[in-house]
């Protein structure tokens, strides 16, 4: 009898417990661009990992693209169904930041880990409202074995050693240098690294004065003297600005780096994995090479992060989510796919080896943050546009086509 009724008891405080858990249990809905069969990113382990150490929480891992993020998910989040965490952006953060949909991440731990040249960017109005994941550097591939066969040892750092570097390069019948310029991005990181560099050493505060109206592109010697530079590399025989033009920066300029024929290109750190793959393929990805007299300075892009739905009614869940993301051995899985690096002042950087020479330049402090998401859309758009119009006619002035990027709504 004493065992029927211990049996008894048994199944009675099994049946509790788990109904205490079928309870608590709770399923954490989760939209990001990253994450899909196309760019995995480490996602499906990572959550795997998440969801054993954390039992009681389901992920649901909705994949929507960037584009469609911005008007699906606010759409969502303004009828009240939006999901519990978001990917988001800087561009993200100032529109649901705005808006009031996001949650204060302020005395969360990891917020007081940030970098000091992420932190600001993670804020809106003294407010810590997302969670970064990483930094991408903005600079530019080089394949070494072009530019050894030409007798050159290293990536150019400067303007006069590009030249030097292109005409050595054109010596041997190899083009130089790929400026991209259907959709105007290569031309226009091209000068807008090389004037930002010095000009944010000279002023921290300069992109914000020139959203204040305070500071111009137009009357910044800097800038004046990059958008010249274009032209200069040009007559220099670096490139050819009207074939550039007709080539996209995202697909044939890839292609054409893959493949050889070309010696450099600005590009972004995230599509370093793509020439990683090929074989005996020697390449490095550094700085753009600086204005003569200046450091090369390259870009480093706030990426992804994350942020938590104000509205959201799983916030202990997503809290877990963010601080699963902030730990190191999580995070770097992470950015060892994205060949990114750390936000956090205690992280490692997983950048891989062809970014050793952009790594360097990072720790030595001579690298910049991207204006992307404090200088607005529209600016982009205007800035890119214009430079592939100046590739289409370099004879005009530098003031004149820097007056376009002033006068763009910020």
């Amino acid at each position: 009898m004493k065992f029927v009724f211990r049996t008894l008891l048994s199944s009675m405080l099994i049946a509790a417990a788990s109904g205490v858990y079928a309870q608590e249990a709770v399923t954490l809905t989760v939209t990001a661009w990253k994450g899909g069969t196309a760019e995995p990113a480490a996602f499906p382990g990572l959550i795997a990992k998440f969801e054993k150490e954390n039992p009681s929480i389901k992920v649901k891992l909705e994949h929507v693209s960037r584009n469609d993020t911005t008007t699906l998910v606010s759409s969502r989040l303004q009828s009240g169904a939006g999901p519990d965490v978001m990917m988001v952006d800087r561009p993200l953060l100032r529109q649901w930041g705005g808006a009031g949909q996001l949650m204060d991440l302020s005395s969360e731990p990891a917020s007081s880990q940030l970098a000091a040249d992420v932190k600001p960017l993670a804020e809106l109005d003294g407010k810590v409202l997302m969670q970064p994941m990483e930094l991408v550097g903005v600079g530019m591939l080089v394949n070494m074995d072009l530019l050894n066969k030409a007798g050159i040892t290293k990536a150019p750092a400067n303007v006069a050693e590009l030249k030097a570097s292109c005409q050595k390069l054109n010596a041997l019948g190899v083009r130089p240098l790929l400026l991209p310029a259907k959709d105007g991005w290569g031309p226009m990181v091209f000068a807008l690294s090389m004037g930002m560099a010095p000009a944010l050493r000279e002023s921290v505060n300069f992109v914000n004065d020139v959203v204040a109206k305070k500071k111009s592109f137009a009357g910044n010697p800097y800038f004046t003297k990059a958008v010249g530079t274009v032209k200069e590399l040009a007559d220099a025989g670096c490139y050819d600005a009207k074939l550039n033009v007709g080539v996209d920066v995202w697909n044939l300029g890839l292609s054409e780096f893959g493949a050889s024929r070309v010696a450099m290109m600005p590009q972004g750190a995230w599509s370093i994995q793509k020439f990683t793959k090929l074989k005996d393929f020697n390449f490095q990805f550094v700085p753009i090479p600086a204005l003569d007299g200046q450091k090369p300075g390259g870009m480093d892009m706030l990426g992804t992060a994350w942020a938590i739905n104000r509205a959201t009614k799983q916030g202990d869940a997503a809290k877990k989510w963010l601080a699963f993301w902030a730990k190191d051995e999580n995070l770097g899985k992470f950015l060892e796919q994205e060949a990114a690096f750390t936000p956090f002042t205690k992280g490692t950087d997983w950048a891989p080896r062809q970014a050793d020479v952009y790594a360097q330049a990072r720790k030595a402090g001579e690298t910049v943050p991207y204006p992307k998401g404090v200088l607005s859309a529209a600016f982009f758009q205007e800035a890119q546009k214009s430079m592939t119009s100046y590739l289409l006619d370099l004879n005009q002035k530098p003031e004149a086509l820097l007056q376009r990027w002033d006068a763009a709504p910020n």
